[in-house]
């Protein structure tokens, strides 16, 4: 009976229950980039509309790529979201000056945060600007510390998502939204951090 096993597989109980995994996966998939999307959203609210709808495209496509070559590679994995971020960050298609939504910066660029975030400020209407454009941090978790205080004190909130690498990446949310965000992310399977948990770790 083994040697037939062996021969014409496992039988249909092996099939069903591979079939069952790769629905559980569709799903669990199907729920990520929902979430996804609903970051994306949230951050492209305060953009004009046609370039909120070119960004939430961007994303939406390099996430339903993602998929479909865990998919056809015939991976049960997830889709690795902190990528498909990366493109809307930093790909061809994606966010632009003058527009911008995300910071991103290198480790060491402290002087790289300031012009992002007057970008990210002018397009949600904040005035005045943040007089850290205008200050040389020794460091980007420094600068971080002050920029995070400054946008408290406006009812706004700063948020840092992982990077698994040399960089660091951040949004700006309306603090009345900062959970909803928070919880978007991580559901899309996103590492996040608030200013407190940031800090222990930079």
């Amino acid at each position: 009976m083994k040697f037939w096993k062996k021969l014409f597989g496992a039988g249909p109980s092996a099939d069903a229950d591979g079939a069952a995994a790769e629905l559980a996966c569709a799903r669990e998939r199907a729920a990520a980039g929902q979430a996804f999307d609903a970051l994306i959203e949230l951050l492209t609210s305060a953009l004009a509309e046609d370039e909120a709808q070119r960004i939430r495209e961007v994303a939406r496509t390099a996430w339903q790529t993602r998929a479909a070559e865990e998919a056809a590679a015939g991976s049960f994995a997830r889709v690795d979201a902190y990528p498909v971020l990366e493109e809307v960050m930093a790909g061809e298609l994606g966010q632009r000056p003058g527009q911008w939504l995300i910071i991103h910066i290198d480790w060491r660029a402290s002087d790289e945060i300031g012009w992002q975030v007057a970008d990210i400020l002018a397009s949600r209407q904040v005035q005045p600007a943040w007089e850290g454009t205008e200050v040389e941090f020794d460091t980007p978790p420094a600068a971080f510390a002050a920029l995070a205080q400054w946008l408290r004190d406006r009812g706004l909130a700063l948020l840092h998502i992982e990077t698994d690498a040399d960089a660091y990446c951040a949004i700006i949310v309306a603090a009345a939204e900062a959970g909803r965000a928070r919880s978007a992310a991580e559901a899309a399977g996103l590492t996040v951090y608030d200013p407190g948990e940031f800090a222990e770790r930079s």
